[in-house]
């Protein structure tokens, strides 16, 4: 490997020698008549084969003042942004130790790092340049600060809060869960540490948590890290906040150890984050950041659009810079999403253009979620031009209940799938364990702890105390049954129920001997269930549509088997899952969140209606406590989501909705582009009938 030493001159000349002169002469978006650093960039640029678009040779050229490189999606960010580092070591003559280079995830780091060397490689150099996390970061300065830290990994933070979640909150489930974690993030990156300052956010307002019941968890989860010694990534942050805010001497030696400053991912960073990096920063004209407002998506967790948007006010002098060439996705699929991401008013105008013509939009009209799960795993196990390379297909999902069916589709065709959340597998969703503890305990009636779980879930009409009392005189006396410990606590009214449900439990406990197929006896177990549904689509917030749909699918799929049968095949899944965890061919499932940064050949985008994405009736709710402007702010974070799960795509996109649901997004993408000319989208129109299951 060559060494960085001497000239510039001297490098360029080592490596004409390695490369030849000629592959070095040509020129590349730059002018011949250029200045020596131009020419100079033209080499390296030759050298590495790389032909930057004019935005991107500016955002290399670009020194002296603050530059904020807006990159839509698939215009080459990353390559622009590692060319600039080997531009600023081998041009600049940067001593790369005085680089810092930060970017949100160890994925998005990592990658970096890696690419980076390759470039390297290229050149025969060594890779000198150190990419870490914004975490990573503050750990470090931590520790030298003031002494070595432990921190909590991700396993351990979750299985502490969601023991804490299952003791306080009520019907806790992991939209509940998914629902505090959030809040919690949203509340330290956004520096809000009073009761005052959380409950007057419409955040804390639209979770649905008592600040009581938040106040206790979170001072639960601080006891255990005080009694354990460790710190959460979010702690981290406030750490070092509290560190270079307050303290003047640390604030400056850490201004003292680097010069430069690249942010990667910018539209990623919250409140506490941008006051960090205003604080390390002692020039702001050394400052790089790059990013992209249409893939703001993470508000919910504190980030903001605004910290992007409005960077030349946090930082005066800034130069913006738009990539506004798409070489990823092909022409038809971004031409289509244009008209939509170009409605939100909180964003940065571009004139997106695409670099490769072609590509399919394919709407598929399902009459419900389960059939557009029929569809797409019919559709992937028909795909045997895909089966090489599984990897390039994603499906791509708002909500978790949303992928379960497609999931025990496709293993019980024995597709190999990579899951990202453990939610999606159906035997994980609340309403199907409620619905198997019910049939347990119809086959097991003197069995006292399943009848505690499923009481609430099956007794109609009876206040939670008189519930709670039969519960105690069922444990404590050995001799009775269930239903004549509920009697006594039941109005006359109540009691013909009572002996209903003990006549339909006794069904249930009958066919499940007898070894009958689940089809069987659906029908009488949502008719013992359909209190509880009423329950969690009024209190809990819960779609109908969904649950019904779970029933729906005992009754094809799953209703074949026996109870047997179906406890078998999950534990078959929990096998699939882990086998198929390191392989490098499998279909990629996902939330839209989850996909940020991937792309893949084929994409399907499930369920796209108003129910899910924006999730009208969060948004009627938002508009009720708040007020249009809160609403419409909520509507473009979800119009963004759309515009990156939709961006991933670099051939086909398929997306499964309904006629009379569809999402607004979708609409505003079908109807016309920026040409007014009309966009070619295959319309699939199937119904019922036509999505029966195929195995």
């Amino acid at each position: 490997m060559y060494s960085i030493e001497g000239t510039f001159e001297d490098f360029m000349d080592s490596l004409f020698r390695k490369y030849g002169k000629n592959e070095s002469s040509k020129t590349n978006n730059v002018n011949d008549s250029s200045s020596d650093e131009d020419q100079n960039l033209t080499h390296l640029l030759n050298l590495l084969k790389f032909s930057p678009s004019n935005e991107q040779l500016e955002i290399l050229k670009a020194k002296n003042q603050p530059v904020n490189g807006l990159s839509c999606a698939g215009s080459g960010k990353t390559t622009t942004l590692i060319i600039k580092l080997l531009a600023m070591e081998l041009l600049d003559k940067i001593n790369p130790a005085r680089i810092l280079a930060v970017t949100f995830s160890r994925e998005g780091a990592n990658e970096i790092q890696k690419r980076h060397k390759k470039y390297c490689e290229k050149l025969g150099i060594m890779s000198k340049i150190n990419v870490g996390t914004f975490h990573s970061t503050y750990k470090r300065l931590i520790e030298q600060f003031t002494g070595k830290i432990n921190v909590m990994d991700a396993a351990e933070q979750s299985g502490v809060l969601k023991k804490l979640c299952m003791k306080y909150i009520p019907y806790c489930n992991n939209e509940k869960y998914d629902s505090f974690t959030s809040l919690l993030s949203y509340n330290i990156n956004n520096i809000l540490f009073d009761k005052k300052s959380i409950t007057s956010t419409s955040k804390f307002m639209m979770s649905g948590i008592q600040y009581d019941v938040y106040e206790k968890i979170v001072s639960e989860f601080k006891k255990y890290k005080e009694e354990n010694n460790k710190l959460d990534f979010d702690d981290m942050q406030v750490k070092f906040y509290e560190l270079i805010s307050r303290n003047e001497d640390i604030r400056e030696k850490v201004r003292s150890m680097w010069d430069y400053f690249v942010v990667d991912e910018f539209q990623d960073i919250s409140k506490i984050q941008l006051e960090i990096l205003k604080l390390m920063v002692s020039n702001p004209n050394n400052l790089i950041t790059i990013g992209d407002d249409d893939q703001c998506i993470y508000e919910w967790r504190g980030s903001s659009i605004d910290y992007i948007v409005d960077m030349p006010i946090h930082f005066v002098g800034t130069k913006r810079i738009i990539m506004d060439t798409n070489y990823r996705c092909a022409g038809e699929i971004l031409r289509c999403i244009i008209p939509s991401i170009s409605k939100n008013k909180r964003r940065v105008e571009k004139d997106m253009k695409f670099a490769n013509d072609g590509g399919s939009v394919n709407i598929v009209y399902c009459p419900s979620d389960l059939e557009g799960s029929f569809y797409v795993a019919k559709s992937i196990c028909e795909s045997k031009e895909y089966y090489s390379k599984l990897n390039e297909i994603a499906v791509l999902y708002r909500n978790h209940s949303q992928a379960m069916f497609i999931v025990d589709l496709l293993l019980r065709e024995n597709i190999p799938i990579q899951l990202k959340n453990p939610e999606d597998l159906l035997y994980n969703n609340i309403i199907v364990k409620d619905l198997l503890n019910i049939i347990d305990f119809a086959s097991n009636q003197d069995n006292r702890s399943l009848f505690k779980q499923v009481a609430s879930k099956i007794l109609k009409y009876m206040p939670t105390h008189s519930i709670s009392n039969a519960i105690k005189d069922f444990e404590k006396y050995k001799n009775i049954s269930w239903e004549n410990a509920v009697l006594p606590y039941a109005s006359k009214q109540v009691k013909e129920y009572i002996l209903n449900l003990k006549s339909d439990l006794d069904a249930i406990g009958t066919l499940v001997l007898e070894r009958s197929p689940i089809k069987q006896y659906i029908g009488i177990l949502e008719d013992i269930y359909n209190n509880r549904i009423k329950f969690l689509v009024d209190k809990m917030g819960f779609n109908e549509v969904e649950i019904t749909s779970i029933f729906s699918y005992f009754n094809t799929i799953a209703g074949q088997q026996t109870i047997e049968d179906f406890r078998r095949f999950n534990m078959l899944v929990k096998n699939l899952i882990k086998s198929f965890a390191n392989t490098t061919n499998a279909v990629k499932i996902m939330t839209m969140h989850a996909c940020k940064g991937l792309e893949f050949e084929r994409v399907y985008i499930v369920g796209d209606t108003e129910d899910h994405c924006p999730n009208n009736f969060i948004e009627k709710k938002i508009m009720e406590m708040f007020g249009e402007d809160e609403a419409r702010r909520h509507v473009e974070q979800e119009r963004r989501l759309h515009y990156v799960a939709w961006t991933r795509a670099k051939k086909e996109l398929y997306v499964t909705t309904s006629k009379e649901d569809m999402s607004r997004f979708l609409r505003e993408s079908l109807i016309f582009n920026g040409s007014n000319e009309p966009v070619k989208a295959n319309i699939i129109d199937i119904n019922q009938d036509e999505v029966n299951y195929f195995g």
